[in-house]
């Protein structure tokens, strides 16, 4: 083989294979509940990677389109080509096919977005705050309509408010989240959900009561630790939490009576990070589980222990969004699949977020999200 058109072609289609596998393997590895610092390390080590191994590719790729002997492939670099040759030609397009299959698993029958912006004077911020494009200072408030099959009649037209990740400390701009507190306290819902990621740094903790705590929920407000909760001072995240008037789930459940023996769970989530075993009984007579886990990482076992909704956070959506693609980088074992938005994994349905801040202030693409979710008896509708 020794055409050079052919080897332009199989040298980007296994550029775009070892991109896809450097991408797939950073996200796998990224989901593991390591050290903040490891973590770190496992992000440096792939773009390293990454880039080295661009070359590596080509000098693969040479050998196996101008190789004049017989027994090809018979070097690394050349079997590893290959590997990229054949993740590009099959792999890719076989996930993207899974991924746009779970992204219309499920429909909706309503949709309204608002969007909301409080600037602020980025002069003399660190660099992240003045990248173009950035959007970490917008919100989308998103009101949906969710059919659920086989809902309880006395769930029907149930309202939660969804909301994960501040990261306060990430985004260290207090009137910003003034602002939209102050937004999402307008509504009383039935239950207010936070799925996690509270703050960057302790110091904030200060912040939790004062704006957490104006929000109101005619049946209760819960909230479960995410992985930067874990970094600072898990214990001190859980009595703030609490001061500001919500019940921290961590790994253990409460049972929601909605009266005349029409009964509920609600059960959280902390794992890898917390990884206590729940010492509660599971209640047996429970009509509908909820699930407040931080990661969709848990939605498969979710769905085998026969969950029926569950909320997440943790992957911000990707926090930068390339048109047509997507995201590129989540923590997730399972990549790209599950990103932002709802999912129907067997009978549960998942609500990912994509939450309202991160540990580097820059989306772009990618707004800050709060959600206002309806339940209502299960029927087609449109997808978001």
């Amino acid at each position: 083989m020794s055409n050079p058109c052919w080897f332009v072609l199989l040298l980007l289609a296994a550029w775009l294979g070892h991109f896809a596998m450097m991408v797939a393997s950073h996200n796998w590895f990224y989901a593991k509940p390591f050290p903040r610092l490891v973590g770190d390390l496992v992000q440096l080590f792939h773009v390293i990677l990454g880039f080295l191994g661009l070359g590596w590719v080509f000098q693969g790729v040479w050998i196996l389109s101008f190789h004049q002997g017989n027994s090809w492939p018979d070097s690394l670099a050349e079997t590893y080509s290959l590997l990229a040759i054949l993740t590009a030609l099959i792999g890719v397009p076989w996930f993207e096919s899974k991924r746009w299959r779970l992204k219309h698993s499920v429909s909706i029958n309503k949709l309204e977005t608002e969007k909301k912006h409080w600037p602020s004077s980025w002069a003399g911020e660190k660099m992240a705050w003045r990248l173009p494009g950035n959007q970490s200072l917008f919100l989308e408030i998103r009101t949906i309509e969710l059919p659920v099959e086989n809902l309880p009649l006395w769930l029907h037209g149930l309202e939660i408010l969804h909301f994960s990740d501040t990261h306060f400390g990430g985004n260290d701009k207090r009137s910003y989240f003034e602002n939209l507190f102050n937004e999402a306290s307008k509504r009383t819902p039935d239950f207010i959900f936070f799925t996690g990621d509270l703050v960057d740094a302790p110091e904030y903790l200060s912040w939790v009561v004062p704006l957490l705590g104006r929000l109101r929920a005619r049946r209760g407000k819960f909230a479960i630790r995410g992985n930067h909760d874990f970094w600072n001072l898990p214990e001190e995240v859980a009595k703030s939490l609490r001061r500001a008037g919500f019940c921290c789930l961590g790994n253990g459940q409460v049972e929601l009576d909605f009266g005349n023996g029409n009964m509920g769970s609600l059960l959280g989530n902390e794992r890898p990070w917390n990884n206590q075993v729940n010492q509660v009984e599971a209640a047996g007579n429970s009509q509908f589980t909820i699930l407040l886990a931080h990661t969709p990482d848990q939605a498969v076992l979710a769905a085998n222990q026969g969950v029926n909704l569950a909320f997440c956070g943790h992957v911000h959506g990707g926090q930068v969004r390339i048109p047509f693609i997507g995201p590129l980088l989540l923590p997730s074992i399972h990549g790209r699949l599950f990103d932002h938005g709802f999912y129907k994994i067997a009978k549960l349905i998942m609500h990912v977020s994509r939450g309202i801040a991160g540990g580097f202030p820059y989306r772009f693409n990618c707004l800050p999200e709060i959600a206002w979710v309806r339940l209502v008896e299960g029927k087609k509708g449109t997808n978001p």
